[in-house]
């Protein structure tokens, strides 16, 4: 994806998957400690860690633990975006940006919405350099104060609920599309500073509250 982004033009996070290439790299300066190193199939986090020297990059790349890749290291912040892409012009017609306020366990669970019409045109121009369609996750890093594209998840993200409850509807977008109808944009169309907690709650009753005679727990 990294090689992908970079023919087209699309600002995305400096990747390796070949230790001799980012040995060189660091050689050149292209890149320097400390660095982000994952899993290159992963979830959930699990095996995504900061490394601060090449002897623990060596000791961790040659650990046979992960199939790693090797990432620069991004710090100014970072933000993502729920997208629907037209299934018949397979452009952006809906994007609702949201800044994490806390994530847990590879997912936000603390979210503020807002609005960058400097963030809704580079979807678009993702959305023109691949062809997507229905509705999409998409994570961003900022450097610079510019958006860098970190990944594209093709589904409903986890924290779609904050679109919804803001009002970006997916569900007529998909009926219109599913009806030979295409969708016009409603990119921006929601407000700013609306927030989305979520949070695990606790649950004790007796059984007896819960179920009937003809249904068991166990």
């Amino acid at each position: 994806m990294f090689k992908y982004c970079k023919a087209q033009g699309i600002p995305t996070p400096l990747t390796f998957h070949d230790w001799d290439t980012f040995v060189q790299a660091v050689a050149d300066g292209q890149i320097a400690f400390p660095i982000f190193m994952k899993p290159i199939c992963g979830s959930g986090s699990v095996g995504a860690h900061k490394v601060y020297t090449m002897e623990q990059a060596k000791n961790d790349w040659f650990s046979g633990q992960h199939d790693y890749i090797i990432q620069e290291l991004m710090t100014e912040g970072d933000c993502d975006a729920d997208v629907y892409v037209d299934a018949i012009s397979h452009k952006a017609v809906a994007a609702f940006s949201k800044r994490k306020i806390e994530t847990r366990i590879g997912g936000a669970s603390k979210t503020i919405s807002y609005k960058d019409p400097k963030l809704f045109a580079f979807i678009e121009k993702i959305a023109s350099a691949f062809k997507f369609c229905g509705p999409l996750d998409m994570d961003f890093f900022i450097k610079d104060g510019e958006y860098l594209l970190s990944e594209v998840n093709p589904r409903f993200g986890g924290a779609y609920l904050h679109a919804y409850g803001a009002g970006v509807d997916f569900f007529p977008l998909i009926w219109n599309n599913m009806n030979g109808i295409e969708n016009q944009s409603i990119i921006g169309q929601y407000e700013d500073d609306i927030l989305m907690l979520m949070y695990d709650d606790v649950v004790i009753r007796k059984k007896s509250e819960l179920v009937n005679d003809n249904f068991s727990l166990i």
